[in-house]
């Protein structure tokens, strides 16, 4: 049931995509969702390139989706539109209140021990990134500390810790302290370098973007991406768009293999992949 309330949503965002026509508002949305000019261009190219078509502006807005939660979604997106000036837009489309089913698209996950052969480093949860809108501060343990060094002193380096002890914390704080430092956001270099978690399970990428949102929120972009998406958005323009992506691990095969993707790997700064025993899920 869940499932088609999202997909309401996607239409939702198809009818006000088809119903901007002008650059100057698309531009105006791009700034009021929190794109870079870098990103709003590329969308308006798109639409030129397929003959005034409105696919350029649906994936802006499918790429912003990928970084809310759930439950914000039409709050969010009405408070962008009308930002932007459109607020026949807001009234037309995002009057209707989005039913309670709305406020998750996740299935129950069973309750699994550390003790059952889970080779992850937590147990899979919902809900990981607190309500509210701002971002907890990330406090590492010594330990922590010490396999960070090198990497936040630019060298090339490869966390190895035991299952449960944070191995995931230490990347974000390297995010935080590195990464983010050099590059803060509302910047428009579209060409600043990115980080990409790669995980072999579909809860657990929504389980590492809630936890990357719960320390970083506010501080930079985060998507998240799987190939069980039913409109799912370009990974190219979907890792160009956010300063961090959580995919799964089959996602990013696809799409080296897809001639009409083009990654540019040279722009990943930190790649983050889990120790993956099984072929993943998508």
């Amino acid at each position: 049931m869940s499932s088609v309330v999202k997909i309401d949503f996607d239409d939702i965002m198809k009818d006000i995509a088809r119903a901007i026509h002008k650059d100057s508002d698309i531009d105006n949305l791009g700034k009021a969702l929190g794109f870079g000019q870098g990103d709003i261009g590329r969308a308006i190219d798109k639409n030129a390139q397929q003959g005034g078509d409105y696919m350029g502006t649906l994936g802006m807005l499918r790429t912003w989706q990928n970084g809310q939660e759930l439950q914000n979604q039409k709050e969010e997106l009405r408070s962008a539109l009308t930002t932007a000036g459109l607020v026949n837009l807001a009234d037309q489309y995002l009057s209707i209140p989005v039913p309670e089913s709305a406020k998750t698209t996740e299935r129950p996950t069973e309750n699994r021990s550390k003790n059952e052969g889970n080779d992850e480093d937590i147990p899979v949860v919902e809900n990981v990134c607190p309500p509210s809108d701002e971002a907890v501060e990330l406090k590492l343990r010594d330990y922590q500390e010490e396999v960070l060094t090198p990497a936040l002193k630019g060298q090339n380096a490869m966390v190895v810790l035991p299952t449960g002890t944070g191995k995931t914390e230490v990347a974000i704080a390297l995010i935080s302290r590195r990464f983010l430092a050099r590059n803060p956001v509302g910047a428009t270099n579209h060409r600043r370098q990115k980080s990409v978690f790669v995980v072999n399970k579909v809860p657990l990428m929504k389980q590492q973007k809630d936890r990357c949102l719960k320390y970083l929120r506010g501080k930079c972009k985060v998507a998240g991406t799987s190939g069980v998406e039913s409109n799912p958005v370009p990974l190219d323009f979907l890792i160009d768009s956010n300063d961090l992506t959580v995919l799964t691990a089959e996602k990013l095969v696809n799409a080296l293999k897809d001639k009409n993707i083009k990654l540019e790997l040279s722009d990943i700064a930190l790649a983050c992949p889990r120790r993956m025993s099984s072929l993943p899920e998508i």
